[in-house]
């Protein structure tokens, strides 16, 4: 806000006011020096209201503050730091600050990579054992079921690696559905489940070329 002859007149006037009482036996000694602190009333006293102003405008005036970014002295990498004036109301916030931060943000993903799913609920253990499907059935000539049994101890190895107790599972319900996952349909054959893995590895492995992961991996 720019003060001009008209807004600084009922300034100039007080000043002259105060000026005369600091100047008057009757009156100087009424003066609440409390109040008037900052206006350093032994200059107020002698000096000219311009010269006074000069240094002491700030007593009145409210600057013409903008919000602004904070090009300097940044506190976190890969943020901006925003100037607000107290005295913006929030509506004005709201409109103000796309203009502020117009070309300043959302230059990049949040983060460069970032996990592509349909699923509410990833869940990550299915990933390894599909993989392990494709990666025995690549490597050795193990039929289907024999894999399903490498499969399932390569888990039991990593479960001792790790310090975690063995998974002492008989029922073949429950091991079909360790390997598909929660809520897969548990049944299936050894035979049948090792292989909608290995299709499932190799969709993964497609759209992790692409840049994806895991994608939509759903066998048609």
């Amino acid at each position: 806000m720019r003060f001009n002859q008209r807004t600084i007149q009922p300034y100039r006037i007080w000043y002259q006011y105060l000026q005369e009482a600091l100047n008057d036996k009757d009156f100087s000694n009424k003066i609440n020096k409390e109040f008037y602190k900052d206006w350093n009333l032994t200059l107020v006293k002698k000096q000219t209201f311009n010269n006074w102003y000069t240094n002491h405008k700030h007593l009145f005036e409210t600057p013409d503050i903008q919000m602004k970014l904070y090009e300097k002295d940044k506190q976190t990498q890969n943020t901006l730091l925003v100037e607000i004036p107290i005295n913006y109301t929030v509506v004005r916030i709201r409109k103000e600050i796309g203009t502020v931060l117009k070309n300043k943000i959302a230059k990049q993903p949040d983060r460069r990579f970032k996990i592509v799913s349909n699923r509410k609920h990833l869940q990550t253990a299915p990933f390894d054992y599909f993989l392990w499907s494709y990666q025995f059935r690549k490597s050795t000539n193990k039929t289907l079921h024999d894999i399903w049994d490498l499969v399932f101890d390569k888990i039991d190895k990593r479960q001792k690696k790790y310090g975690v107790e063995k998974r002492m599972i008989k029922n073949l319900k429950m091991k079909r559905r360790l390997l598909t996952g929660a809520g897969a349909n548990v049944d299936k054959t050894q035979s049948i489940v090792i292989s909608r893995n290995i299709r499932k590895a190799k969709i993964i492995l497609n759209n992790v070329c692409k840049g994806i992961f895991p994608g939509n991996y759903a066998l048609k």
